[in-house]
């Protein structure tokens, strides 16, 4: 009879090494969950995460409107950026343990419950928080591959799910939506879209001319045949993360990629951006894809680029360093501006050069300061205090840009990181910043994160991530 216990006395295997074969993978993946939970992330990182998860509660505490308690939250999500900022540059090996991922994936999605995003406590909307919250932990635990997929794909369709438990189709009480939906309309049958004003539901403003750029009526014209023009605003939101998922892979690498993916699906604007057709999630979505494709085809990564800017131009300030401080990326932003300006040229020519800049450059500075602003100036407004003069806040970040400029560390997850909490301070001191625009802020963290992976994982050279157009695809493990 043989020695060998793997074996019985026939030569087959035997029953105890056929268990131990069974129990050899559910134990790896035990294993492979408690070392995701047990590594550890520098601490500019985790300071990043407190950064984005008080970023996306103040902005979902009253739907983007002031509060002091959503103050407060935007306030500390700006402390804590300005840390990761000093943190990244003057003590940047410092760790931390990196259970805060999956802490921020469960915590994030339930957001989607705030006061200012569920006023009804929908159980639709707690069951679908719920969902969303589990498929984020577990993409944070397993590698992004096989059924991996399934599971963002599960995500995704939360995501989309939660967005469309809060609509109705064709309508949205809220004049963002009506100035698309209209203007569209008027571009589909010929019409001028910048030709006819409509009523608006901003205090002080009873009516106005189509105030966006014409990106955002060629983009959502296909879906407004379908009825409803927020299919686009769902196709780019969709975009935004397939984006993120690849930029994951390519910095991260598999094993770690869908921690980053499960922060982007877990965010609470996703739904509430596509309900309320708030059109900065194209240039958002614009800015991923620029990243994406600029390392083997950056022609498209500037058509890209110059279509989100031709919506709204409020990302802008998230990639100032990357044109500051490198060539190419600065030929390729200031391309993408140029093919913004050729996209509005028949446009403008359509409605009038002088008239086409009053209605989408002028109003914005001819409009008062809000007072329900998630910003200083709500709160002074709280206050009884006198409300911050329009220049005031861009001096504040024109200082601000010019020492980080000097100073900051040139590499590309700090130029993204530092353009975030510039992002944040222009809202902060802005005469108005809602939902939508802390939105911009919340992806520029989560894109900083994802190229920090590159140098923290070892798959891509130091060297070589200070511009992703020569950031080699990282190596997956066998």
């Amino acid at each position: 009879m043989s020695e060998d216990s793997s074996v019985d006395g026939f030569g087959r295997p035997s029953r105890s090494f056929r268990s131990a074969v069974r129990l050899r993978r559910p134990l790896a993946r035990v294993a492979g969950v408690a070392g995701q939970l047990s590594g550890e992330v520098p601490l500019w990182q985790g300071l990043g995460l407190v950064s984005l998860m008080a970023v996306a509660l103040g902005s979902a505490w009253r739907e983007g409107t002031y509060s002091n308690a959503a103050f407060l939250a935007i306030f500390v999500g700006l402390l804590t950026g300005v840390g990761a900022t000093v943190v990244r540059w003057r003590s940047p090996s410092i760790v931390v343990p990196a259970w805060g991922w999956p802490l921020a994936a469960a915590a994030l999605p339930l957001m989607n419950l705030a006061p200012g995003l569920d006023p009804g406590s929908s159980p639709t909307l707690l069951a679908l928080s719920v969902v969303l919250a589990f498929v984020a932990v577990g993409l944070c635990l397993i590698p992004l591959r096989g059924r991996a997929w399934q599971l963002a794909l599960i995500g995704a369709g939360t995501d989309l799910a939660l967005a469309a438990s809060r609509m109705v189709w064709g309508h949205a009480d809220i004049d963002v939506f009506w100035f698309t939906q209209r203007a569209t309309a008027r571009l589909l049958h010929g019409q001028n879209p910048y030709g006819v004003a409509y009523p608006t539901t901003t205090p002080g403003l009873v009516s106005a001319h189509f105030p966006y750029g014409p990106a955002l009526l060629v983009l959502g014209a296909p879906f407004r045949l379908l009825g409803d023009i927020r299919g686009a605003n769902a196709a780019a939101m969709v975009t935004l993360f397939a984006c993120i998922a690849i930029l994951a892979r390519r910095h991260a690498g598999e094993a770690a990629a869908g921690r980053y993916l499960a922060l982007a699906l877990g965010l609470p604007f996703s739904a509430f951006m596509i309900v309320q057709a708030w059109p900065e999630v194209y240039p958002a979505a614009g800015v991923a894809l620029w990243l994406v494709l600029r390392p083997r085809h950056r022609r498209w990564a500037v058509v890209a680029l110059g279509a989100g800017i031709c919506t709204v131009p409020t990302a802008l300030p998230l990639i100032v360093f990357p044109w500051i401080w490198w060539r190419e990326a600065r030929r390729e932003i200031t391309l993408a501006v140029l093919v913004a300006l050729m996209i509005c040229v028949p446009f403008a020519l359509w409605a009038g050069v002088g008239k086409f800049i009053a209605d989408t450059v002028l109003l914005q500075i001819r409009l008062p300061a809000r007072t329900d602003a998630l910003s200083i100036n709500g709160l002074l407004a709280h206050l009884g205090r006198p409300l911050l003069p329009g220049w005031a806040g861009v001096s504040v970040s024109a200082v601000c840009l010019a020492i980080c400029a000097l100073w900051g560390t040139r590499e590309w997850d700090a130029a993204l990181m530092m353009g975030a909490t510039l992002t944040c301070l222009a809202f902060v001191t802005a005469k108005w910043a809602f939902f939508d625009y802390y939105f911009i802020v919340a992806v520029g963290i989560v894109l900083a994160l994802v190229f920090a992976a590159s140098k923290r994982d070892g798959t891509v050279p130091r060297e070589k991530v200070r511009d992703p157009a020569h950031t080699p695809v990282a190596p997956q493990p066998q």
